[in-house]
């Protein structure tokens, strides 16, 4: 059995072979062609990405050149961009926010703060500030503080309109503190909140509300709120007890009265 040859046959004339020649090197023309235009797009390619790096991370064109600051009403612009000490002429693709954001944290009105990049070149530091819950009162002097019990601010002399006041022995309370004083005016008969003139307590352990016609509520520590109130809701309506200037409910299971 005779197996065909797989090989193409060869030319049969020398003007075949001519132009099998030619097709031969055009096609390897084309080969080389095709691999010098590869070369040449990936070079270039590569060099638009080095200019693209060049331009993004040390020309002037996205370079830092202003800071906005919103949000500042108490603090003032120009002391929130000092302490934030944004880099001028840095890279503001390659700026590191969360430090900036950091350093603008340790200014006390700041709750929050966020930064935000504003191209070609600004930087954007928006500023959430504190809200005052409070006025605290100690030997030291006045300080507004937020319903975290941070103290922030110098509170004015005209805050004792607006605020509830805490009054303190101490020089000073710590924010867990001051959370359990707002804790325990929350927890008070609806009736009787309205009324709070003030709550003295040294510390978060012997909280005593002072109402507006100076009757007082001796609270005690931060345990069983609920209780409490209950318990001083049926004292102050009770025809016995009612009349007293002072309700202890420190230990509700033995509430005490004072007149």
């Amino acid at each position: 059995m005779t197996i065909p040859s797989t090989r193409p046959p060869r030319p049969s004339t020398p003007a075949a072979a001519v132009a099998e020649a030619a097709r031969f090197a055009e096609r390897a023309r084309q080969r080389r062609r095709t691999r010098w235009i590869r070369i040449w797009s990936g070079v270039g390619a590569f060099a638009v990405m080095i200019a693209l790096a060049w331009l993004v991370c040390f020309s002037d064109v996205l370079a830092v050149k202003s800071v906005q600051v919103a949000g500042a009403h108490r603090l003032d612009a120009a002391q929130v961009e000092r302490v934030a000490n944004v880099p001028h002429g840095g890279s503001l693709a390659l700026l590191d926010t969360g430090s900036i954001a950091a350093r603008v944290r340790t200014l006390a009105p700041v709750a929050d703060v966020s930064v935000e990049r504003r191209f070609p070149n600004t930087v954007r530091i928006r500023i959430t500030e504190r809200t005052p819950a409070a006025v605290l009162v100690t030997p030291t002097g006045r300080y507004l503080v937020d319903d975290e019990g941070v103290a922030y601010a110098t509170a004015g002399s005209d805050a004792d309109k607006r605020y509830l006041v805490i009054e303190s022995a101490q020089d000073s309370m710590t924010p867990e503190s001051v959370v359990r004083v707002n804790e325990m005016i929350a927890a008070l008969p609806e009736m009787v909140r309205s009324k709070v003139k003030a709550v003295r307590a040294d510390t978060d352990q012997d909280m005593t509300a002072v109402l507006k016609d100076d009757r007082t509520i001796v609270w005690g520590g931060p345990e069983e709120p609920a209780f409490k109130a209950k318990v001083l809701d049926v004292l102050l309506h009770d025809k016995s007890t009612r009349t007293a200037r002072t309700f202890d409910v420190s230990v509700p299971e033995a509430p005490t009265v004072r007149r």
